[in-house]
Formats: C-alpha cells, structure tokens, sequence
C-alpha cells in the first residue's frame, strides 16, 4: 500500500487528474446508477440475514421465493457475501424497529461493491508493479481498467456478483507470481464458488503449469475443486431445498430466452459438432501441447483464458458483465504493445460497443437512475428519443454492438501473441495529438452512457 501511496505522490498533476476523473465515473455509477438486478440481489441478501435471525436458516430458499417470487439461483457463498454486506444496516433496522426504503439498502450495498472495486484497483496495480511496468504505464493502465464499461455498467451500475471473480483471479495471480500454489488454487476455486465459468480461466491456467508443476498440477486442480464442493455440501446440509428454488429461476430464465444457460452450450452446432466445444477443445490442447513443452510464458497466461472467454462470448452468450474476468489481462495486452493507441482504438471500440449492446438489448430494464437515489426523489429515466427513433432497427443495432465489443478484444489478443512471438517489436512515430487523443478518447464510452442517462430523467 505505501508503494502506490508513493506511486501516486510521483503522479505529474495531469495524470492525478485523470485518474480522480475516472474514479468519479466509478463514484457516479455506483450510486446514479441501477437495476432490478441489484435490487434482487440486495433482496436474497436481506432475507437470508432475516432467516437467520429467525432462527429459520433452512427455510431461506422457500421464505425468499413466497416473499419477492424470485428464488436465488447463486450459491450460498455469493449470498453469504451480499448478507455480510448488510449485515450494518440490518442490525439498525432491528434496533431502530424499521425497515429501510429498498433504495437505501440499495445504495448501502453499492458502497460495499465500490469498496471492492477500489480493493480490485489495488490488487490490479500490484500485479502491474510485479510486471516492471513504468510509472506511466502503471498510471494508464489502472485508468484503462477504471474505465472499462464492463465495470462501470454491469459491474458499478448493476451491482452484478461477479466482481467478486476477478477479486479472487487476481489475489490468485498475485499467489501465483509469489509461487504460493496452494493459496492460488484456493482463490481459484473461490472464483468458481461465485460462477462456475471461472473454470474458462482455471482450465487453461492449469495446462499451461504442467511443465512448471509437473504432477503437482494435479493435487492443484483437486485444491481448487475443494470451495466448491464445502459449498454444494454446506448448502444440501443447510438447506436441501436450495437446489430445487434455483431450479425455479433457470425455469423463468429459459421461458424467458428459450434456452436454460446449460441448453445454450449446445445450442450452436454445424452438422452434428458442437461449435464452442470445439473451439474450447482447440483452445485447450494448444495450452496443454505448450505446457507440456515448455514453460509458459506470460502471453500464453494472458491469452488462452481471454479466448477462453471470447469463444464463449461468440458461440454461446454476450452477456457483457461476465467479461470483467479477463479486463485484467486485456490492460495488460495492451501495456505490451509497442504502439499503445492501438490497443487505446480497439479498447474504445470494445467499451463502445458494450454501451450500444446494453442500451438496445435490455430495452426499459437497462441500467439508469431508477433504484438510486433519484427513485427516493420521484425521478426516473423515461423513454429515450434515441432508443424511440432506432427502435424498429434495435436487433441489429445490439447484435452489431455485440460483435463490436467482442471481435475488438479478439484482435487486442491476436495483435498481442503476433506482436510477441516476434522477435523484433514494431516502431511507430510519435503523435503527441494523436496520442492524446487516443488517450482520452477511453473516457468517451462510460461518460455518454451517463450523459444519455441522465437526460431522460423526469
């Protein structure tokens, strides 16, 4: 911590501009902006703490379906976490005898999950401290992370769990560089605890170890397994009912896109093949035929998860707030470069695409002002003129939005490994306007998603 207290006294005044600039963003999306999501959220939260207190922990599954008709569909780690989190002003509203107003609790909730963020922007800076990136590097890299519409929309303004994945990835990581491989794995299978598709990142982390661990890799791979299985089995000892109320919400969600998140795997297929199956078998042996044959090195520890993760994107589901797990390792993509405005172009056009993808796809539920405190005010988002007047256009528009924000991180990742297999880097002339525009084009996606926001309110 006195590293990047010292870091920052060394910041050149422009630089500590820009960086109080992107954390307003964060402050501004954590508490202007919401959705039915995080209020959901906040609501399993607050009935398991409820249950507790009623000395009724097993009827949590039941009590919070018959009470807001939406059973939880996390694991009870994920609701445990959130129960902690308002755990300060559940104990007021039992002295006080008063429940607080949703929004409140809302917002209280949105604290902890700036607090995280903030906690992640530490762990982030860490490991590029631990990568031997200069100042400015390390300076630019945090605000590319701040930065992402990924964490902003989905992650700050939605209050989305999974957060707490690339916390636990990057303590992972941080486990990793130290060669502490037990607590690796252990925050490894923490990260799967909170949504099992971390395994798109365990999976290739594991077969690029082999020539460093060798038969260790497999007594990693069962560590990491472990949270999982406390979890499943605390959870049927707890509460054996919990899996049939999660059942109920995988039920809502197919009746309301067709397809069960499971189906979706294998939705896709040419002839009688399975196209994200292939590409994460493709992907996986490549990782194992390296791993097996050399140690790894760190383009390879940066790539296959991101593919991992694009594949799924591509062939499977867009759904934009899964992809904070490798905003991480796309930053640091991009820090490698040789020409840095590259990586600035693609990652603007990544960013805004997420912001065209979420404002067309989600229609009236996207996130805005309504469960802020502006709710508390009588104020919310009414119809948008610009989503009125595309609106017969929206399918397209999303899906182009989709394919922008994904084929963007692909190329980051290609340009990355070809750059790097190389053994010359390229040079590039100097622009010091371009550079800067390149720059601050980054603030672009997330402060017009605030600005269209915010304009709507009546």
């Amino acid at each position: 911590m006195r590293a990047i207290k010292d870091s920052f006294k060394n910041c050149k005044t422009e630089e500590k501009i820009f960086l109080g600039i992107a954390l307003f963003i964060s402050v501004l999306y954590a508490y202007t902006v919401s959705q039915i999501d995080c209020n959901t959220i906040t609501l399993w939260g607050h009935d398991l703490l409820s249950s507790l207190f009623r000395g009724e922990l097993t009827e949590f599954p039941a009590y919070t379906f018959e009470t807001h008709g939406t059973a939880t569909n996390y694991s009870l780690l994920v609701n445990v976490i959130t129960a902690i989190s308002l755990l300060p002003i559940f104990v007021i509203e039992k002295i006080i005898g008063f429940t607080f107003n949703y929004v409140v609790i809302n917002m209280w909730y949105k604290t902890f999950i700036l607090v995280v963020h903030i906690i992640d922007i530490y762990l982030f800076y860490r490991i590029l401290d631990r990568l031997d990136f200069t100042h400015t590097k390390k300076v630019k890299g945090v605000i590319y992370y701040m930065l992402s519409s990924v964490i902003c929309i989905t992650i700050l303004g939605k209050g989305q769990v999974d957060i707490y994945i690339v916390t636990f990835v990057m303590l992972g990581i941080l486990c990793f560089m130290n060669e502490k491989y037990i607590y690796m794995s252990i925050l490894m299978g923490l990260a799967l605890v909170i949504k099992p598709f971390a395994i798109l990142i365990v999976a290739p982390l594991y077969l690029l170890m082999i020539h460093k661990l060798r038969g260790k890799v497999i007594v990693n791979s069962i560590i990491t397994i472990i949270p999982f299985v406390i979890d499943e089995t605390i959870t049927k000892l707890l509460m054996p009912s919990y899996s049939e109320y999660k059942e109920i919400t995988s039920q809502l969600f197919k009746e309301s896109y067709r397809l069960s998140r499971v189906e979706q795997l294998f939705n896709l297929k040419i002839n009688n093949v399975l196209v994200f199956f292939a590409a994460i078998l493709i992907i996986s042996f490549i990782a194992f035929y390296i791993g097996k044959a050399r140690d790894a090195k760190l383009r390879d520890y940066l790539v296959f998860p991101s593919l991992m993760y694009i594949s799924y994107g591509i062939f499977v589901s867009s759904s934009s707030y899964w992809f904070i797990a490798i905003i991480p390792a796309l930053v640091i993509m991009g820090l490698k470069l040789s020409d840095i405005r590259e990586f600035e172009l693609l990652y603007f056009g990544s960013n805004i695409g997420v912001v065209v993808y979420i404002y067309f796809l989600e229609k009236h539920l996207r996130p805005g002002t309504n469960y802020t405190f502006f709710d508390l005010l009588g104020l919310s988002n009414s119809v948008s003129p610009i989503y009125e007047r595309f609106s017969d256009y929206r399918y397209p528009i999303y899906e182009t939005g989709a394919t922008l924000f994904l084929i963007c991180m692909l190329i980051i990742c290609i340009l990355f490994y070809m750059e790097n297999v190389k053994k010359k880097p390229r040079v590039s002339k100097d622009n010091k306007t371009f550079t800067k525009f390149c720059f601050i084009l980054q603030y672009v996606p997330v402060v017009t998603y605030l600005v269209i926001s915010y304009i709507t309110i009546r």
